[in-house]
């Protein structure tokens, strides 16, 4: 019984253990930030760019905390006019709420809200 427990806890574990998509190719998505500058992320990694994407909701404890070292990484990196571009994408907030965050927060990099 004890070996039949670990073995279906291990395949079990072993299922998580996969991708949650089986994508290998990002997905293209177009969107506006807060300030209504047009984000295309194909755009970006046609010019071999690398591309962070901070995904956030304005409520989420650690994505205050760390938001202000994200920002700090934004500006070692070029303010996007280098090869990196940072874009934080929130879950549920409308604009405002979200430059709340950002001026709460320190944070310098574009932000997109999750319901405009």
């Amino acid at each position: 019984m004890r070996d039949n427990l670990l073995l279906f806890f291990f395949l079990l574990l072993a299922n998580f253990a996969n991708a949650q998509t089986s994508l290998d190719t990002a997905v293209n998505f177009t969107v506006k930030d807060v300030n209504g500058v047009t984000h295309r992320l194909h755009e970006y990694l046609e010019q071999d760019k690398i591309v962070v994407i901070d995904f956030f909701t304005i409520t989420c404890g650690p994505c205050s905390t760390y938001a202000p070292l994200i920002s700090e990484s934004y500006s070692h990196f070029g303010c996007n006019t280098s090869n990196v571009v940072f874009l934080g994408i929130n879950w549920g907030a409308d604009n405002a709420g979200v430059i709340g965050f950002d001026e709460t927060n320190g944070v310098d990099y574009p932000s997109v809200s999750g319901t405009e």
